[in-house]
This record gives C-alpha cells, sequence and structure tokens, in this order.
C-alpha cells in the first residue's frame, strides 16, 4: 500500500521572507515589538498608501514629542489607555495649549488604531482632549478684491509678480501650499480648461477646473517665466518660481505674499486663509457640498463618485461663476487705486 505524502499545514517559502508580513496575517496581539520597533511599520505604510512627505513629517515630529514623556524602546503594549491620560496630564504640566494636546492625541490616536488593527496591541479607546475653538478666518472679500488688483509690472520685483500669481492661484483653486509648489508648467491645460494636481495630501492626482480668470493671469505669467527656459523645453519645470527660475518652497511662497499683502494695506498673512475664502465663497454661493468636497478633496471617493463628475459642464460652470462674481469688483478698485 502506498502512502500519500502529507502537506505541511505551513508553508515556510511564503512566510520567512519577512516577520512582519507572518505576524499580520494572524490574529493574536504580538509580542516584544518596541514602540519605535511598530512606529516606523507605521511610517512606512503610510507611505506605502502615498501619504503626503507634509503629513508623514508631522506624525513622525508628534512622535518624538510622545517620546519625551514615554521611552520609545519600550515595549508597545506598555501603552495602554491610562498611560494615554498621563500623558494628557503630563502635557498640561508642560504648560502646553489645548490645541497642542488635541493635535498631538489625535495623531497618536491614528498610530494606535493602526497597531491594535495589526494586532500589534490588544483595542482600548484612545483619549483625545478637545481642542480650544479656534475661529476660522478667512480673507474678507474686499481684502481679496484689493489683493487680486494687477499691478504695474514696471514698478515691480519679479517676487511681487510671483506673489500676485500665487495669490489668484490660491483664490480661483483652494488649493494648499503643498499642492502649488509642486504644481509644473505643463500640468496647467489651457486648451482643457483643467489644471492637475500631483501632490496632494491624500498622495492621489487631482485634476480641477480652470477658470477663465485664472487662465488670464497665468498665460501672461508664463510669457515671462519661460523666457530663461533653454530650447523650449519646459518638461519638469516647476510653474512658481524666483528671478532665477529655482523652484520655490513654502516658506518662499509665503514671504513673496506677506510683503505682497502689506503692500496692499492688509498686515494679516495667512496662506490657508485663501483656501478658507474659497470654500466660503463656494458655499454662499450655493455650490451643492459634494462638489465643494470634491474640488477641495475634503470627501470620501465613494462619495465623489456619486455626486459629482470633474468633465460635467455645471461644475466647470460653478468654478467660473465663483471666479466672475470676483473679478467685476476687481476692476473697479484697479481704476481707483491707480495701479
Amino acid at each position: 500500500m502506498t502512502t500519500q505524502k502529507r502537506k505541511p499545514i505551513f508553508n515556510l517559502d511564503v512566510i520567512s521572507d519577512n516577520m512582519y508580513t507572518l505576524e499580520k496575517q494572524s490574529n493574536v496581539v504580538h509580542r516584544n515589538f518596541s514602540i519605535k520597533e511598530v512606529y516606523e511599520m507605521f511610517l512606512d505604510d503610510m507611505k506605502k498608501r502615498g501619504l503626503s512627505e507634509s503629513t508623514i513629517k508631522a506624525q513622525y515630529y508628534i512622535m518624538i514629542s510622545f517620546g519625551k514623556f514615554m521611552d520609545l524602546n519600550s515595549p508597545i503594549e506598555y501603552i495602554t489607555e491610562d498611560s494615554i491620560i498621563d500623558y494628557i496630564n503630563n502635557m498640561n504640566e508642560r504648560g502646553n495649549s489645548k490645541r497642542t494636546q488635541h493635535t498631538n492625541c489625535k495623531a497618536l490616536r491614528t498610530f494606535l488604531y493602526w497597531a491594535m488593527k495589526e494586532g500589534f496591541l490588544e483595542e482600548f479607546r484612545v483619549t483625545v482632549p478637545k481642542a480650544a475653538t479656534v475661529k476660522l478666518d478667512a480673507y474678507t472679500k474686499e481684502e481679496i478684491q484689493k489683493l487680486l488688483v494687477e499691478p504695474n509690472l514696471k514698478e515691480i520685483r519679479f517676487s511681487q509678480y510671483v506673489a500676485y500669481v500665487a495669490i489668484n492661484f490660491f483664490v480661483y483653486t483652494g488649493c494648499r501650499v503643498g499642492t502649488l509648489v509642486n504644481v509644473l508648467i505643463e500640468d496647467i491645460d489651457f486648451g482643457a480648461k483643467i489644471i492637475r494636481f500631483r501632490h496632494t495630501k491624500n498622495g492621489k492626482e487631482h485634476l480641477i477646473p480652470l477658470s477663465s480668470n485664472l487662465s488670464i493671469v497665468l498665460k501672461k505669467y508664463m510669457k515671462i517665466r519661460i523666457q530663461a527656459v533653454n530650447n523650449g523645453d519646459i518638461g519638469g519645470l516647476a510653474l512658481f518660481c524666483n528671478a532665477y527660475g529655482e523652484k520655490l518652497n513654502s516658506g518662499k511662497i509665503y514671504k513673496y505674499i506677506m510683503e505682497f499683502n502689506r503692500s496692499r494695506g492688509i498686515e494679516r498673512t495667512s496662506l490657508h486663509s485663501f483656501r478658507r475664502f474659497y470654500v466660503k465663497s463656494l458655499v454662499v454661493q450655493g455650490v451643492p457640498i459634494p462638489k465643494i468636497q470634491y474640488l477641495v478633496q475634503h470627501s470620501r471617493a465613494d462619495l465623489v463618485s456619486h455626486y459629482c463628475k470633474l468633465y460635467s459642464k455645471d461644475l466647470i460652470d460653478d468654478v467660473e461663476a465663483f471666479s466672475n462674481n470676483i473679478v467685476p469688483k476687481v476692476n473697479e478698485r484697479r481704476k481707483k487705486m491707480k495701479i
């Protein structure tokens, strides 16, 4: 009688490559991992999911802050519901604001819930203290109209002109500064009236309508921007640059706009307030919330796909109407300011 060869229950060829992969396949809580080791896996997972560099960096610095309270070489299971409460009390003693406590604990909760899902921690509720109420200020319509008055190019520096163009870009797209500084010249499609955002907070490419008013500003700017480009090759060239053609970072954009704002009699500068103005204006105009969520990427993909199609005529009309609602008064102000 021939004895059949039994198949092994465990396939070592599959599971021996990566210990983490093996453990992830089981539902038991893993032991003997330090906070630091699990956190590095978490960061790696964030990168694989395509989250932005700024989001990952923010998470990283918050964990460094947590490391002042608890040794990151400690076993991950040392983090418990009680230890989170102790951490909050510790931040109170150090004089951290309610907003800092809220931000730190919210980021820590994201990491810990991931660790629980992956089996590195027993499940427990992570306390997040309420943030102090902060008024989300947008620029007023009057301030925006002052900023959108086109300057006399013969009387300003190139940095001021870049600030003017960047302000237009913020106002008519509602994008984040991290997105703006990574826009390439080739991402502007004047023919299709589309702007392509490659660098977004969630790591996914995003397309939004290009309004006529922004199109006019960008066409004029690009004639100057590409003057120094050799052989007319604009491939991979950043849209926003300094006078030497070098790509700008968010710090430089802030500096340029701060100086431009002050030249227009506006002392405060907040890049994110342009985004708030964009959202607020669309809401006041009566644009449906799902469309706004799509434009500013503040929505789940299923909700967006159900309610909103980028290439639908009505969405382009919504952005165009918003754009035209600002410009007439801008032209009137230009005459009054004699710019």
